[in-house]
């Protein structure tokens, strides 16, 4: 995750939180030699914390795979102890394992699965929020806003259990409407700022997740966590970068490209580029790399349902008039931060102009052959679940469980890749930006 400009080393803020767990190891789950069906059930409900499936130091050791194969061991076992023909007295421990899974989250039904993974983020939101502002006796751990890509599996509504979660968010906001005092408690006497409020939430939200639900093992589903202010006051860092170039080269000269050029990469991205050449002369204390993450980070708060409908209205003027307008994420009323987060983005010509995520073009893939062939097989999952035999059901779901962390066998990759897939073309144009 891409932390708030001035964290530096992740280390200088180990020392202020000796309490966060910052794990990367899987715990290795304890198992019987010769585990019966009600172990293998308890091996499941383990799974729910993430804890035992982590994939945050795979980078560094891979090695950690094999603990999270052997705590996925309990599927092989399953099938193992399951009699090849069933007597009337005798149960299909892989038909009731996949009865008690699809049960649990919704699959094979995509649209319910998603509904079900919406719900647990809404959830692990508000118990990280408030168990936060219970231990530090504050109400500093506040979600403001909160989504997720609108063009990964989740925001399409054709997630699979666990995965498809790409592209969140989440923006913090304090007492103050702005900032976060000191955060204290019996173990903490130093000041606990902003970046470490991030990184708490972060890692409360991986530790209260139900991963047969939601999974924050794959890459790019651990949220980005930034403050309101951070995301106020890098707008405004831009902005002025941004402000500079329509003076000097027109609005009309980025409406053209953003709208037009959205085929070729190079040209569809001109403004971030020139954006880019400004942070460079004006050796900016914001970089290129963290310019073109908070460009992604702004392009999808723009697709926020609460956002994007406040951004309809005309919000001109020193005076808004609050409206209770319901927030489709975080749930509650609309407030002040809200509608003026909405109002910056509404005036922002770096919001207006910038074009990392290609929005334009990647929801005119959706009508191309390839995504439309993903959406289907995808929405056929449920008749082709419904007519399989219990050890075909037990392997599917096998295959879902697994990839949740990435864990999957590579030859099952085609079958759970993304209707629209843009992480390949990101970083082609996080590259092109930052070299």
């Amino acid at each position: 995750m891409i932390r708030p400009i001035g964290i530096g080393n992740i280390n200088n803020f180990k020392k202020y939180a000796t309490n966060i767990t910052f794990a990367g190891k899987p715990v290795e789950i304890e198992k019987r030699s010769l585990p019966d069906y009600d172990d293998c059930l308890s091996y499941w409900e383990k799974l729910k914390e993430s804890k035992y499936l982590d994939t945050r130091s795979d980078s560094e050791h891979p090695e950690y795979r094999n603990i999270r194969m052997q705590n996925y061991g309990f599927l092989k076992r399953i099938d193992k102890i399951t009699p090849m023909f069933i007597f009337p007295h005798e149960k299909d421990y892989r038909l009731d394992f996949s009865k008690r899974y699809c049960a649990e989250t919704g699959f094979p039904f995509v649209k319910l699965s998603t509904e079900k993974i919406k719900s647990e983020f809404k959830k692990v939101l508000k118990i990280s929020s408030l168990n936060l502002n219970k231990k530090y006796n504050c109400n500093n751990f506040d979600v403001l806003l909160a989504g997720y890509s609108p063009i990964c599996p989740v925001g399409l509504g054709c997630a699979y259990p666990a995965s498809g979660f790409k592209g969140g968010y989440v923006i913090l906001i304090g007492d103050s409407g702005s900032k976060f005092d000191d955060l204290k408690s019996k173990k903490y006497s130093k000041r606990v700022d902003e970046e470490y409020a991030c990184m708490a939430f972060e890692d409360e939200l991986y530790d209260n997740v139900d991963q047969h639900i939601l999974s924050f093992n794959h890459k790019g589903a651990i949220p980005r966590i930034v403050t309101y202010q951070y995301f106020v006051d890098n707008l405004k860092i831009l902005d002025k970068y941004a402000d500079e170039l329509v003076k000097e080269n027109g609005a009309k000269y980025y409406e053209y490209i953003k709208e037009n050029e959205y085929e070729n990469i190079g040209k569809s991205i001109i403004f971030n580029k020139d954006i880019a050449k400004k942070i460079e002369e004006n050796n900016s204390k914001i970089s290129k790399e963290e310019a073109v993450d908070f460009a992604y980070l702004v392009e999808t708060v723009i697709e926020n349902p609460a956002i994007k409908s406040l951004m309809k209205a005309d919000l001109s003027g020193d005076v808004i008039k609050k409206p209770k307008r319901e927030n489709p994420i975080v749930g509650g009323y609309t407030n002040d931060a809200i509608l003026d987060i909405a109002k910056r983005l509404q005036e922002s010509n770096f919001a207006k102009f910038s074009n990392v995520t290609r929005l334009k073009k990647t929801f005119e893939q959706l009508h191309e052959e390839q995504a439309a062939q993903e959406l289907l097989r995808r929405r056929e999952m449920p008749r082709q679940f419904r007519e399989a035999e219990s050890n075909s059901k037990l392997e599917t779901i096998s295959r879902v469980i697994m990839y949740s962390s990435n864990d999957h066998r590579n030859k099952d990759s085609e079958y759970f890749r993304d209707p629209i897939d843009t992480s390949k073309e990101f970083e082609i144009i996080k590259n092109e930006l930052t070299k």
